[in-house]
């Protein structure tokens, strides 16, 4: 038996379909900021008549109608997908804020006050993106 444990809500999902009964024993206790998940990613020198291509293939993905169509849905409900959406780099900001978090108690662990405050204003700046406003 486990007192404490950590998931994701990939796993939690699965394993409330899969194994309700072990999924009522649990508490969250916890939740983080949403993260990006599945995300698919360009390099930015990708030739942009590649990236087009690229971004046409994944946002028309299992979409109208016919057998090929049909066949796509298909594949993408075995993955439990319904169907790919475009993003911006917005997309990602969750991760960057992780990343400027580590960043910040790093800094604050080496007494470094420049990189306290730059890591401070970062830290802020992403915060502030992620604010709902009415």
């Amino acid at each position: 038996m486990l007192d404490v444990s950590t998931s994701n809500s990939v796993n939690t999902v699965f394993l409330t379909r899969n194994n309700p009964q072990i999924i009522a024993q649990l508490e969250t206790i916890w939740e983080s900021p949403p993260i990006p998940e599945s995300g698919i990613v360009l390099r930015s020198d990708l030739d942009p008549a590649l990236k087009e291509r690229i971004r046409s293939f994944f946002l028309t993905y299992g979409q109208g109608e016919g057998p090929e169509a049909e066949r796509q849905r298909q594949v993408l409900a075995a993955l439990n997908y319904s169907q790919f959406r475009a993003a911006d780099g917005s997309y990602l900001d969750p991760i960057r804020e992780m990343q400027a978090d580590q960043a910040l108690r790093e800094a604050r662990a080496s007494g470094d006050q420049a990189a306290v405050a730059a890591a401070q204003a970062r830290l802020a700046e992403l915060r502030v993106n992620r604010e709902v406003t009415p």
